[in-house]
């Protein structure tokens, strides 16, 4: 009889086919045991249009019609379904949520990043569903187009505003600035203006925004040309006897800069003609050294004056320094007698004439004391205020 023998503890084979099974076990001794892939979990059933319609209109219930638990699943549901819907469907998911409260932050977010701008659009637009750090993380990440359709919003909450000005290329910027609606904080009016000095188009819808700086607008003054300094000097200039009564209710405010002209009025007249003539000769430097105690500011200050492309600064200086209407007609006169051309800038100038004629003592102060200002790092541009904030470079 053929079968098993056992004997101290161990199994001996009698049989052929005991045999080839401890052979069949020899040879698989060691060897890699392969078990039969897992079949994939089958896909979730597809949503069609008709079925994302609904399940939109459940997720915009009013919250004491919905539990959360099911808003929550319609939220699922419509993420699954949003993986195969075509632009028309997910356009429409858009602009239904754009007009809803912040239900759904979640696919807010998704289609304020859709792959196609037009379903985006609604909602950086005039979505009301959209936080503000939602609009701050597609502004950095969401790229040009986005940036620029946040900037129209309507409102443009401060925060949103800042990350514009400090990160969003020059078309959103320019787009924030034209915004009536936009909140500017000092802040971001300061980093726009840094640059505004190198996209000019900025400079005209920055000067016009409600929330200028006269400190700021008279930095860009130097930038820009004849008409926006004619708007600026006539916006942010007030009298300096306004000035003076504001500076005596602060205790360390700078003083403003007195002027430092000659006693004989008929010295500074024809102290002025001598300025005119070294400017007539391009002799700067003596032009310079000789301005600086007439108007009352600093080398610095009237090195910047005599070097302007426009003019307009030497009027402003003239008019501070006390020069009659008969003296600068008669600077005006030299220098367009003169074999080269006084400043770069093109433009009559018999217009420099007008500025002077139109701009008073205390302005033409105010603005000069405000270049001073610049210059020394003091006043508003200290540097514990905003000269960090505006920019050394302006």
């Amino acid at each position: 009889m053929s079968g098993l023998v056992i004997s101290a503890g161990t199994t001996q084979a009698d049989t052929d086919i005991d045999r080839k099974i401890d052979a069949l076990r020899a040879a698989a001794h060691g060897s890699v045991v392969e078990f039969p892939a897992r079949e994939p979990p089958p896909a979730p059933p597809a949503v069609d249009a008709t079925a994302l319609r609904r399940l939109s209109d459940l997720l915009l219930l009013p919250a004491a019609m919905l539990h959360p638990q099911e808003r929550a699943f319609a939220v699922d549901m419509i993420h699954t379904a949003l993986d195969g819907a075509d632009v028309e469907d997910r356009s429409q998911l858009a602009r239904r949520l754009a007009r809803a409260g912040p239900i759904a932050p979640s696919l807010v977010a998704r289609l304020a990043h859709d792959r196609d701008l037009g379903v985006a659009r609604p909602l950086l637009r005039h979505g009301a569903s959209m936080a503000d750090h939602d609009l701050i993380a597609v502004i950095r990440d969401g790229g040009v187009e986005r940036a620029y359709q946040i900037a129209c919003r309507a409102p443009l909450n401060a925060d949103v505003a800042g990350e514009i000005a400090a990160n969003a290329d020059g078309a959103a910027v320019y787009a924030a600035l034209r915004n009536t609606a936009a909140v500017l904080t000092p802040e971001s009016i300061a980093r726009i203006a840094v640059r505004a000095r190198t996209d000019p188009s900025l400079c005209e819808p920055l000067l016009k925004r409600p929330e200028m700086t006269p400190a700021c607008a008279l930095d860009l003054f130097w930038q820009v040309g004849r008409d926006l300094r004619e708007y600026v000097l006539g916006r942010f200039l007030a009298d300096a006897a306004t000035v003076r009564r504001i500076l005596d209710g602060e205790a360390g405010s700078p003083p403003l800069p007195a002027t430092a002209a000659p006693a004989d009025g008929q010295g500074i007249q024809g102290a002025i003609m001598v300025i005119a003539d070294n400017m007539a000769r391009g002799r700067l430097d003596e032009a310079r050294a000789d301005l600086a105690p007439l108007a009352g500011v600093s080398g610095a200050t009237a090195r910047r004056i005599v070097h302007d492309h426009g003019g307009e600064a030497f009027a402003v200086a003239m008019k501070a320094a006390g020069a009659r209407r008969s003296t600068f007609a008669s600077v005006v006169a030299l220098w367009q007698t003169a074999g080269r051309t006084v400043f770069e800038a093109s433009g009559s100038l018999d217009e420099l004439l007008v500025l002077f004629e139109r701009l008073s003592v205390g302005q033409a102060t105010m603005a000069m004391t405000y270049w001073d200002w610049r210059e020394a790092g003091s006043g508003p541009y200290a540097a514990s205020r905003t000269r960090e904030s505006i920019g050394e470079e302006m």
